[in-house]
């Protein structure tokens, strides 16, 4: 079986890893340099923590936990730092309590964390300011060129290869799928995993495929958010993911703490200017010095805008989209979390031939006739994201 996998993101390099490993040959083509769409700017927390749909739930519960079997068996690209969730005001107390009611009631682990130990914890603030405070220990983060890098060397290992080549479209048939290149060339494989993330719904338009995505290009529109990385810091051996009320926060190696705060995602753009992500990224320091207890805001290295590949429903996508089943697309929000867990069913499912009844209520047909229920709003409260 001759397989390509468009796109060498987190989803689409464990899909391909995934896919060699159970036999067969298998080329990642990638436009792109790697880690330039969406995996390149993530938070990366890596969680089933307020994913309310039963069957969603499932899914990012599973991946949290191939995460963390990734990990015991060596694998080194996921944290398991645990995450500590701190409400402050009311309104993010009467958010939480419900949600830890429902993952309670999910057998999802959850403890308590008194006042006091929080504020231990995270050394700017008092006891007597904390309304709640969570601990999610099998949580953490995952560290994505790692993660990529890892399912590479997997796909090289069971006989696999990355290139670097654009896809014009797809043009699917009973002996397989004819894949067309830029510059002319063509080649066949008896199947394609699409992964192409936020730019899914244009890459398979051009090959008669309706997957749709939110494609808001306002300001502050759902897909977009601001991420800051601050320089090397001394926060005073803040180790694992971190949610409050007005920010969140998690380490980014070498000293340095990822920030992110949803309410100040109104202004995100691609095309912000720079005052504004230079404001943005200070409100974001500001922020953070206050939790950890700094002496002053750190520097930032670096403010940027992730793009969130949204399937308009605000539901993954994952399955064949034509009868001949040679062409599967795989795209989803959440995208680190469910990689590992879509890469192990889209393998029992392109390679095996088997339904994974997981996926039954995330097939694209679910789009057809130019359907698109819901609508997604964009993430601004305490754990929306």
């Amino acid at each position: 079986m001759d397989l390509a996998v468009v796109g060498a993101g987190a989803v689409g390099s464990a899909v391909a890893a995934d896919l060699a490993e159970a036999g067969a040959r298998v080329t990642v083509l990638e436009e792109r340099a790697l880690l330039q769409g969406t995996s390149g700017t993530s938070f990366a927390w890596v969680n089933a923590n307020n994913k309310v749909p039963p069957a969603y739930y499932r899914l990012n519960l599973a991946g949290l936990q191939r995460h963390r079997a990734g990990r015991a068996a060596g694998r080194t690209s996921f944290h398991p730092v645990g995450h500590l969730e701190v409400a402050f005001t009311d309104e993010h107390l009467a958010l939480l309590e419900p949600k830890v009611a429902r993952l309670r009631e999910r057998g999802y682990a959850v403890q308590d964390v008194p006042a006091a130990q929080a504020a231990q914890q995270l050394p700017g603030i008092r006891a007597e300011a904390v309304r709640a405070a969570v601990r999610y220990p099998e949580e953490g983060y995952c560290d994505v060129p790692a993660f990529v890098a890892e399912a590479h060397e997997r796909l090289r290992a069971a006989g696999g290869e990355v290139r670097t080549a654009a896809v014009e479209r797809l043009a699917p048939g009973e002996s397989g799928v004819e894949v067309r290149l830029g510059g002319g060339e063509r080649e066949r494989f008896t199947g394609v995993v699409v992964a192409t993330g936020r730019w899914t719904t244009s890459f398979l338009a051009r090959s008669g495929f309706h997957v749709p995505l939110n494609t808001d290009d306002a300001v502050g529109a759902p897909p977009y958010g601001f991420l800051a990385t601050t320089q090397p810091v001394d926060a005073a051996g803040v180790a694992s993911v971190v949610s409050t009320t007005r920010v969140n926060f998690r380490p980014a190696g070498g000293g340095r703490y990822l920030l992110q705060g949803l309410d100040l995602d109104v202004e995100a753009h691609p095309a912000a200017p720079d005052a504004v992500r230079a404001r943005v990224g200070a409100e974001l320091a500001r922020r953070f010095a206050d939790v950890v207890g700094l002496p002053a805001a750190p520097a930032m290295e670096d403010v940027a805008v992730g793009i969130r590949p949204l399937p308009a429903d605000g539901q993954a996508v994952a399955g064949f989209l034509d009868d001949a089943r040679t062409v599967y697309v795989a795209v989803t929000h959440s995208g680190v979390t469910l990689a590992p867990e879509l890469a192990a069913l889209a393998t029992r499912e392109v390679v095996h031939g088997e339904q994974a009844p997981a996926l039954a209520g995330f097939r694209p047909q679910r789009f057809a006739g130019g359907a698109a229920s819901g609508a997604v709003a964009a993430a601004r409260r305490p754990g929306e994201q």
